[in-house]
């Protein structure tokens, strides 16, 4: 008999066997230092801890979304071709869509 892997185990083999998507920088100065002790602290506090082939961040605020960014981008050097970015949008029944459209 032959063993077929199943779809999400020939996603993982494929995602381990995969480049990293980021270059950590390793020498940072007091400033990078700085950013990444508050991106960590983003993460730790927003992020999302399930998913082992992603980062997610959950917030609404977008100075801290902002400060992330700068954190993945600067620290983490990540590839931006790889970055995608997801809007879920929770209404409250009394809230109209022209209140919230800026």
């Amino acid at each position: 008999m032959i063993y077929c892997r199943k779809q999400n185990e020939t996603k993982k083999i494929q995602f381990i066997k995969s480049p990293l998507s980021f270059n950590p920088k390793i020498n940072l100065s007091n400033k990078e230092q700085k950013l990444k002790i508050a991106g960590l602290m983003i993460y730790w506090g927003e992020g999302g801890k399930r998913n082992s082939s992603g980062i997610d961040l959950a917030n609404s605020d977008p100075q801290m979304i902002t400060v992330f960014l700068i954190f993945l981008r600067k620290i983490y050097r990540i590839n931006e071709k790889r970055l995608r970015v997801f809007i879920l949008l929770q209404l409250s029944p009394h809230t109209r869509i022209n209140n919230i459209l800026v």
